[in-house]
């Protein structure tokens, strides 16, 4: 019986001192994580999809679409998995912010187009 109460009092110790080192390890991590987000970006580095929405400011998901429609920034599949050249998003988000401003709005089906509205007689 007093095995077990020194044994107790050893096992507590160890999962304190284990919670301790599971607090530093997540603090190294927090550490890396900002250091990581600070450093820039270098033009031949790839990224992920999750990454590259990110430094395109939309979500992975519009990414994936658009790869499926033929549309959006070049990239390449590795695996099962879609790697984006930091260069060519910068390329294509350059050139999307170059487009000129769209036209009226296309396929309203609300709204007859101008030359074929009925006219007023008289006016």
């Amino acid at each position: 019986m007093a095995d077990d109460g020194a044994e107790v009092a050893r096992l507590r110790a160890e999962v304190a001192r284990l919670a301790r080192r599971v607090d530093a390890v997540a603090g190294e991590l927090r550490a890396f994580r900002r250091r990581a987000e600070a450093a820039p970006v270098a033009p031949h580095q790839v990224v992920r999809r999750a990454e590259a929405a990110a430094l395109l400011d939309m979500k992975p998901a519009t990414l994936a679409a658009w790869a499926r429609a033929g549309h959006g920034p070049a990239y390449h599949l590795r695996g099962n998995r879609a790697w984006y050249r930091v260069a060519d998003l910068t390329r294509w988000r350059e050139a999307a912010e170059h487009e000129t401003a769209p036209g009226p709005r296309q396929g309203r089906h609300d709204a007859a187009p101008e030359d074929t509205a009925p006219r007023l007689p008289g006016v």
